[in-house]
């Protein structure tokens, strides 16, 4: 619960740093907020400079209090020796949370919450930009991300599969995936020293070189003929190949599992349509025209 609180307050504090952080003590009207001039988005090992205006209708000088937050007490810890209205955080290496408390000659006090966060201009994509990637059925597709950014050291990596699940050993800007049979899709999540978080997303499919199509679209017959309708599948890898057969309602039509379907004692005009899957996760449909010759003039 302790941590909990105290993960709450520094939020807190990062959020105030956001706003035009103002508070006012009725008795003298002191109020204090931080300045426009601050500067604290910085990049890796740059200088924040934290800033605080006040204004006070009490006679005498203004006071400063700065304190930082300690991660490890979860509480704010006095900056020894700062008693001005702006402090500098030198070399900065991680998001950091300060408090600024300012008093008047009344009694009276304000205090000013800043966050100093990091950019590191964390970029990654995937290299070449290749992040649709086909293979032959049973090869192996490399997955490689290129990352950017002012300051690498310490960058990690992470894999999810098709269903988001973590694999294990997979941490490094490259990953194999071996022995494609069906198509998948993967990311990669890059993470910097400094909190921020990239995501790459790569779809690997299978090159069969599959190909679907009626040997003639458009049948005629004469009246209470039977009317044949035949798929002609390419691919490198027939195996897998499946038929599934629709009648002009779109209803599967039951046994009929082939590349060949006979329609029998045809009547009158008639749609069906095949569709294909080559087993790899390529699917084509086929469609069938069904017309009656009856030499009505």
């Amino acid at each position: 619960m302790k941590k909990k609180l105290a993960a709450l307050l520094l939020c807190a504090a990062l959020v105030l740093t956001f706003l035009p952080a103002a508070a006012a003590a009725a008795s003298s009207g002191l109020e204090a907020w931080k300045a426009d001039d601050s500067s604290t988005f910085v990049h890796p090992g740059e200088t924040a400079v934290m800033i605080v205006d006040a204004y006070t209708n009490a006679p005498g000088e203004l006071t400063y209090a700065w304190y930082f937050y300690n991660e490890e007490t979860w509480d704010y810890e006095p900056v020894e020796g700062e008693t001005g209205s702006t402090l500098e955080a030198v070399n900065v290496r991680k998001m950091l949370s300060y408090r600024c408390d300012v008093s008047d000659s009344s009694g009276a006090t304000c205090q000013v919450y800043f966050g100093v966060n990091l950019n590191n201009k964390l970029n990654a994509y995937a290299e070449n930009d290749n992040d649709y990637i086909l293979v032959y059925p049973g090869e192996d597709a490399l997955l490689s991300v290129v990352v950017e950014g002012l300051d690498l050291e310490g960058v990690t990596y992470s894999w999810r599969d098709d269903n988001y699940n973590t694999i294990d050993g997979a941490s490094s800007a490259c990953y194999t995936v071996e022995n494609v049979t069906s198509p998948a899709e993967y990311c990669c999540t890059v993470n910097d020293a400094y909190g921020t978080s990239c995501y790459v997303y790569f779809y690997v499919g299978v090159e069969n070189e599959f190909s679907a199509e009626a040997e003639e679209e458009a049948v005629s017959v004469e009246p209470g003929e039977n009317a044949v309708l035949k798929v002609n599948v390419t691919a490198n890898n027939m195996t897998g190949v499946s038929y599934t057969w629709y009648d002009a309602d779109y209803n599967v039509i039951e046994g009929a599992v082939g590349a060949d379907y006979t329609v029998e004692n045809v009547t009158g005009y008639s749609n069906y349509h095949c569709s294909v899957d080559d087993g790899y996760g390529n699917s084509q449909t086929v469609y069938f025209f069904i017309s009656v010759n009856n030499d009505f003039y």
